[in-house]
């Protein structure tokens, strides 16, 4: 006998005695023996009976705790973003604060502009900002940050201009070592360290001096902050010294700059 003629067969089994207790007209004693031949059956069914209750009970507790934990994590990634927003916002008006506190330092006319794009080839460093020449943008005006100079406007549009930053290869600034008076030639080489060119080997040039611009050329006022020397060495032809300068503004890092027609430090 297979296992379904098993179940058959008990079904059939059990039915007639179900019958007998639902009869009212079979006496009690049949009745009574019929209950105890039901017995395990009744008892195996309530148990079965508990068991699915206790089991639909804890699967709608699983469920509404696993809805709870849901909702608390949309809840916290929502507080997350915020939190993100929040420091972006503190992070930018301690940005703006420094710039407007730079800029209250200096006269003559500027322009504040937002770094919005920069130039997609590789060895190019240059950036696109979003003032033009409707806002007072002119060819060849200083690019300032609060810590130093960062290059000088290349182009102009209406609504848009263009900066060449100091790490750009074609940039060129004339400068001097703020202690020994040296001058020379600030030039980028792709990287975000500069090199400070035809520097006398007589001048008296030292490490870890200070950087300026030398207002030599009518392109940058004298004494915009540029950097400091953290190498010297000799040129191939040994008559000259090249510093290597580290940069006092970070250019990977620029959001907001000021675009500046005069440099006068109080």
């Amino acid at each position: 006998m297979n296992i379904k003629r098993k179940y058959y067969f008990l079904a059939f089994s059990i039915l007639p005695l179900l019958f007998i207790l639902k009869n009212p007209g079979i006496t009690p004693h049949t009745q009574m023996m019929s209950q105890s031949l039901l017995r395990p059956f009744l008892s195996a069914g309530s148990s079965f009976s508990s068991s699915f209750t206790d089991f639909f009970n804890y699967f709608n507790l699983f469920w509404k705790t696993f809805e709870e934990q849901q909702q608390n994590r949309a809840r916290i990634s929502e507080l997350e973003s915020k939190l993100e927003l929040y420091q972006e916002a503190v992070q930018e008006n301690q940005r703006l604060k420094k710039m407007l506190d730079f800029k209250s330092q200096h006269r003559g006319k500027s322009v504040a502009a937002r770094v919005i794009g920069w130039d997609l080839t590789p060895w190019r460093k240059r950036v696109i900002l979003d003032k033009g020449s409707k806002q007072g943008i002119r060819k060849d005006m200083p690019v300032v940050v609060p810590e130093g100079l960062v290059g000088r406007i290349l182009d102009v549009g209406t609504s848009t201009s263009r900066a060449i930053l100091l790490t750009d290869p074609d940039s060129r600034v004339s400068a001097l070592a703020a202690d020994s008076r040296g001058n020379g030639l600030i030039a980028g080489n792709g990287s975000n360290a500069l090199e400070f060119r035809f520097l006398d080997t007589e001048a008296g040039i030292a490490v870890g001096e200070s950087v300026l611009t030398s207002g030599v050329t009518q392109l940058f006022p004298k004494g915009i902050r540029i950097g400091k020397i953290k190498g010297l060495s000799r040129d191939k032809d040994g008559l000259h010294l090249t510093g290597e300068v580290v940069s006092v503004a970070s250019f990977s890092k620029l959001e907001e700059v000021l675009c500046i027609a005069s440099y006068q430090p109080q």
